[in-house]
């Protein structure tokens, strides 16, 4: 079973029963000797509290820390199911969203919820009226409205670019 192990690049006892010694599950170590976090990819339905996971990325830690600035135990993939946030993340984008960064300063775009579903939208803080943000999404009309009213689900902070 090492020697599996080894191959796969796994620990032997993540591939014996899934978890490590410590009862942390184990990621893959990449060829460049960097662990691999296992992110989930991530739909929602009527509920913002219980998302479905579709499947499993393994993207490297590193990449995930360094590149992204994302903290990478908290980050999740979700696919762009709307033209709101063309031209910087288009439909059918898997896109990183950091679940850690719900504060809409700077400006960026956003996974929220605003109360029927989720959605992706640029927000951005309106300067001098306190708690209040605009929300911009292609061939819409801008929004500015109370931060209250929606909930930021987390920030985007990248896309998966098929080749």
């Amino acid at each position: 079973m090492e020697e599996v192990a080894k191959i796969l690049e796994v620990k032997p006892e993540w591939l014996a029963y899934g978890v490590a010694i410590d009862g942390q599950k184990t990621g893959r170590v990449s060829h460049e000797g960097g662990k691999v976090i296992w992110v989930p990819e991530i739909a929602f339905g009527d509920d913002m509290n219980h998302p479905t996971e579709n499947t499993r990325w393994g993207i490297p830690a590193e990449y995930l820390a360094g590149s992204l600035r994302c903290n990478p135990e908290q980050v999740v993939l979700c696919v762009v199911d709307s033209h709101a946030v063309e031209p910087e993340f288009e439909y059918g984008n898997t896109v990183f969203v950091d679940r850690a960064q719900k504060r809409p300063s700077p400006s960026g775009v956003f996974l929220y919820w605003d109360g029927l579903g989720a959605a992706f939208g640029k927000l951005q803080v309106i300067p001098g009226e306190a708690q209040r943000i605009r929300i911009t999404q292609k061939g819409q009309e801008v929004i500015e409205t109370d931060l209250s009213s929606v909930t930021l689900l987390g920030r985007v902070t990248g896309r998966i670019q098929r080749g």
